[in-house]
Order: structure tokens, then C-alpha cells, then sequence
């Protein structure tokens, strides 16, 4: 979303309202400076781009993700955040822990 994202409306506890500018909230993987706001609307821009194709990625996308993401189960993986330089799967995964359950 870092990507397309070029302006937020926000609204605080006291119901308060703020336009924010996609680079002054500092978008990085799980993380933004919107947390503890309410996010009320977005302007993005898109690229156009040909159905087909578009089509065609949603499709290899949802393909990859069913093969490598357990999605029709409960998981936890996503509370982990990456350390830099290496995914926590990784991690896991090196500690013999990829796939325990309790």
C-alpha cells in the first residue's frame, strides 16, 4: 500500500480530523504513523493496466499464497515481526519450530 498511498484522512481520540501526506507517515513493513487513529479515507493511485494481465497476477498471487500460506487454518505466523535482514519464518523454521502445534 506504501506504494500507492498519497494521502490519508485521519480522526484522533477527541474526534478530531487530519489530512496526512503518505511520506510524512513513514510507511515500512508493519508499520505506519496511523496507529491510535482511525482511518476515514484514502486517495491512492493506481496504474492502469491491461484486464487480462491484471487478471491473470491476482491469480498467480492467490495460487502462490494457497500453497505457501495456511489459509484455511488459524495462524499465528503473522504476529511475528521480521527482524531485519531475515523473515521470522526463517527463524522458526532454523529452530526446528516450523509446524508445531500445542
Amino acid at each position: 500500500m506504501k506504494d500507492v498511498v498519497r494521502s490519508v484522512t485521519v480522526m484522533d481520540s477527541r474526534g478530531e480530523t487530519r489530512d496526512c501526506r503518505a511520506e510524512d507517515l513513514e510507511f515500512r513493513y508493519r508499520f505506519s504513523r496511523i496507529p491510535g487513529k482511525v482511518i476515514l479515507s484514502a486517495v491512492m493511485e493506481l496504474e492502469r493496466g491491461e484486464r487480462g494481465a491484471i487478471r491473470e497476477k491476482i491469480h498467480h498471487n492467490l495460487v502462490r499464497k494457497k500453497k505457501t500460506q495456511p489459509v484455511r487454518f488459524p495462524s499465528a505466523g503473522s504476529v511475528f515481526k521480521n527482524p531485519q535482514g531475515i523473515g521470522a519464518w526463517q527463524l522458526i523454521h532454523d529452530v526446528g519450530m516450523r509446524g508445531v502445534r500445542i
